[in-house]
């Protein structure tokens, strides 16, 4: 087995770089030039990644997969649903405690529903997907995720109980 050390290292400090910057850019501005130079660091290790991954015998990430449409678009659509789905449940946390006033154990409580909505209704997408194909059926989930991630953000400082269980209802209906 191989393993592309080099270009494991390229994307290691693309990574670190984008991720410093996000993370200090508030602090010591967008425009400073230690985030620029930390952005500017990251598109060029991002960029000698990508061409390491074109000439290596053994890339990490094969990029002539994104060649086929299906296989680039299905990873797209998996890229946004997942960074939406973690979005909400990491932001959503800071949304109850902080705005909402919940404690812990009804944050806790509330935040379950997403997972379980998830587990109870994946078995019943596998069977429908069976059926009538993933492609419909992926692009109606991403809608319903949709629906209730424009409900999450329509909560405000006073929702009740169940318009925010809704919501992530219905973001769990359409993850699954």
């Amino acid at each position: 087995i191989y393993f592309d050390l080099p270009g494991a290292f390229l994307l290691l400090v693309s990574l670190v770089s984008v991720t410093l910057a996000l993370s200090k850019g508030p602090d010591i501005g967008w425009f400073s030039a230690e985030s620029l130079s930390l952005f500017g660091t990251s598109v060029m290790f991002g960029i000698a990644f990508l061409i390491r991954q074109r000439t290596t015998e053994h890339p990490l990430i094969n990029l002539d997969l994104f060649r086929n449409r299906l296989f680039a678009a299905a990873s797209a659509s998996a890229f946004v649903a997942y960074v939406s789905t973690f979005t909400v449940v990491f932001l959503m946390p800071f949304y109850m405690t902080q705005i909402l006033g919940y404690g812990p154990e009804k944050v806790g409580l509330m935040l379950t529903t997403l997972p379980l909505t998830t587990a109870v209704i994946s078995p019943l997408s596998g069977m429908l997907s069976d059926r009538i194909g993933s492609r419909a059926l992926g692009s109606i989930g991403l809608g319903i995720a949709s629906v209730g991630l424009v409900l999450i953000s329509r909560l405000g400082v006073h929702p009740s109980h169940l318009q925010v269980l809704e919501s992530l209802v219905i973001v769990g209906i359409g993850s699954a």
